[in-house]
């Protein structure tokens, strides 16, 4: 019965009931204060029914009333993320498609918020002005993740510290996803299969060292080969040597110049590539004392170390650089080797860069052998090295020595 009505349906039943028990209608109608008009409605609606039949109707309306609102409801939460129209997953994002469609006029703040599960609370706070350590931290987290776009979250957050910055680790995710620098590409790696393990682990820096090849084409088509070589134990990038050809010849002159400069290691991984198994490369190993330990056939595995780094050379650096010359394509490596030397943090040793692990290795125990194949190695049988210009006949001549003092006597 709509307000301001005197009469409930159970009144009305009775008064219609008196009607029927035998009153004229004139007098119920001046005992009840109705018109005759009145008193007909009410019979034509309410007419033949008893208590029982009126509680059921009423029952009958309520639910119909609470199905038009749920209907009502629903055609509105669906209006309201069709013009939403993308997913929603932090407050900020719900406050902001609560605030564009509030302010087209689909519904009130309060639907709104009904609608994309936001509280009405969190839909009138207001930010607070940010602090000058948190815009420096941001700018911090923004200049690292444009310059390393291939950098995830964690290998910026650990690279902070160096700066004077400290934050969480969903700081540096929250400021990235919101820049929109995640990274576009496969986050997750494949699940391998359990390897037997069968290579020699490396038991200190500069006791193996492991070689590859990595092909790539200038913008007019030249193929470059860059050779890589790195520590294993330690992850230190000795060299990145681009060249047209990478032959044996090649090989050995840019291992003699690593040795030069990061001491000879006691073996070398390598595969089975023709520029590995030549004649040469393994006379000259065999001078300068170095064992060589070849991979199985079509075991990348076990030569994982750098098979991980020509990856991330790959990906950091080749796929996003059109290399116009053999030149510019050396440039390029030797800027990504200091790089992945001196600032890249490297989850596989705590997120550490390979100089602070030497100085590590080297204060935990200054005078061990660990320690010392820290350093340049000192071996004797390494102070001649042949020269890769000559070849190892009777024209071969004595290398600069690796010994402080001149070449043995």
């Amino acid at each position: 019965m709509p307000k301001g009505k005197r009469h409930s349906p159970e009144q009305i039943v009775a008064i219609l009931r008196r009607s029927e028990s035998g009153e004229t209608v004139a007098t119920v109608c001046r005992e009840t204060n109705i018109s005759a008009a009145t008193f007909h409605r009410w019979k034509s609606q309410y007419g033949g029914m008893d208590l029982s039949e009126l509680q059921q109707l009423r029952g009958l309306r309520d639910e119909n009333a609470r199905l038009k609102r749920l209907v009502a409801a629903q055609a509105l939460h669906i209006r309201v993320l069709k013009d939403v129209n993308g997913k929603m997953v932090s407050p900020a994002q719900k406050r902001r498609a609560a605030g564009s469609v509030v302010s087209a006029q689909r519904c009130s703040g309060r639907q709104a918020c009904r609608c994309l599960g936001l509280g009405r609370p969190t839909w009138h706070y207001t930010a607070l002005p940010p602090t000058p350590r948190s815009v420096q931290l941001e700018r911090a987290i923004l200049k690292r993740a444009r310059a390393h776009r291939r950098y995830g979250y964690r290998r910026v957050h650990a690279a902070l510290p160096r700066q004077g910055l400290n934050c969480g680790l969903r700081t540096v995710q929250r400021v990235r996803r919101q820049a929109g620098l995640q990274i576009v590409g496969p986050a997750v790696r494949p699940n391998t299969p359990p390897r037997p393990d069968v290579k020699l682990k490396s038991d200190g820096v500069n006791d193996v060292g492991c070689v590859d090849v990595v092909f790539d084409v200038t913008q007019h088509g030249t193929t470059v080969k860059f050779l890589t070589l790195l520590d294993e134990y330690s992850h230190f990038n000795l060299d990145i040597v681009a060249s047209r050809r990478m032959g044996s010849r090649e090989v050995v002159a840019a291992l003699q110049a690593a040795v030069a400069r990061h001491g000879a290691p006691r073996h070398l991984r390598c595969d089975n590539g023709g520029e590995f198994i030549a004649k040469f490369l393994q006379a000259w190993l065999k001078t300068a004392g170095i064992a060589t330990r070849f991979i199985a056939l079509a075991s990348p595995w076990q030569n994982g170390i750098d098979e991980s780094f020509s990856g991330r050379f790959r990906d950091e650096c080749l796929n996003r650089e059109l290399l116009a010359s053999v030149l510019e394509a050396q440039c390029l490596a030797r800027t990504f080797r200091d790089d992945y030397n001196t600032s890249r943090p490297h989850s596989s040793i705590a997120y550490r860069t390979p100089p602070d692990f030497r100085a590590e290795l080297l204060r935990q125990a200054p005078d061990s052998g660990q320690a010392r194949q820290a350093g340049p190695s000192l071996r004797r049988e390494l102070a001649i090295v042949p020269n890769p210009n000559h070849s190892l006949g009777n024209n071969q001549q004595p290398a600069r020595s690796l010994i402080a003092g001149g070449p043995r006597a």
